[in-house]
C-alpha cells in the first residue's frame, strides 16, 4: 500500500512540474505572440512610410521634368528675345542709314 502510495504521490508531483512547465511554455508562446504582433506593426508602418516615399519621390521627379521643361521654354524665349532685338537694331540701323543719306 505504502508503494502504492509513493507511486501517486510522484505521479502527482510529475503532473504539477508538467503543469507549471506546460504553463511556461504557454507563457513563452504568448511574449512570442506578442513580439510577432508588434512586427506585423513594425512592417505595416515601414510599408506606409516607403509608399509615402515613393509617393514623394514620384511627385520629385515630376517637379524636376518640369522644372527641366520650363529651363527649356526660358532659354527658347531668351533665343527669341535675342533675335526680336538683333532685328530691331538691324531695322533701327537701316532707318538711321536711309536718315543719313536723306540729308
Amino acid at each position: 500500500a505504502e508503494s502504492s502510495t509513493n507511486s501517486r504521490e510522484e505521479v502527482a508531483q510529475e503532473l504539477a512540474q508538467t503543469r507549471i512547465k506546460l504553463a511556461d511554455r504557454e507563457a513563452e508562446l504568448a511574449d512570442t505572440m506578442a513580439k510577432l504582433s508588434d512586427a506585423r506593426a513594425d512592417i505595416d508602418s515601414l510599408k506606409g512610410r516607403a509608399d509615402r516615399f515613393i509617393e514623394a519621390e514620384r511627385k520629385c521627379e515630376a517637379a524636376q521634368s518640369a522644372m527641366e521643361a520650363a529651363v527649356g521654354e526660358k532659354d527658347a524665349a531668351d533665343r527669341a528675345a535675342k533675335g526680336a532685338r538683333e532685328q530691331a537694331e538691324m531695322a533701327f540701323n537701316e532707318l538711321r542709314d536711309s536718315q543719313t543719306r536723306v540729308e
